[in-house]
């Protein structure tokens, strides 16, 4: 999964945030830019960092619209 995200530049995870916080123990979400609900869709949208092989690497992680257990990660470079 890591590799992915930073090689293909994005990643569509199977879980809620929590389930990713258990994959990747090091990932902190450093700003919240939409969190909500809006006709009965909740939505989340922030940007986060995890530490891989002693870099640390930022990312942008949305919660998918279709389904709340999909989060898409963006790759958004290194730190």
């Amino acid at each position: 999964m890591i590799q992915q995200i930073l090689n293909k530049g994005s990643y569509k995870f199977e879980g809620d945030l929590q389930d990713f916080k258990r994959c990747i123990s090091s990932f902190k979400v450093t700003k919240v830019i939409q969190e909500g609900e809006c006709l009965g869709i909740k939505i989340f949208e922030a940007i986060g960092k995890f530490k891989y092989h002693g870099e640390t690497h930022k990312i942008q992680i949305s919660r998918s619209w279709n389904n709340e257990r999909i989060l898409l990660i963006k790759y958004l470079g290194r730190s």
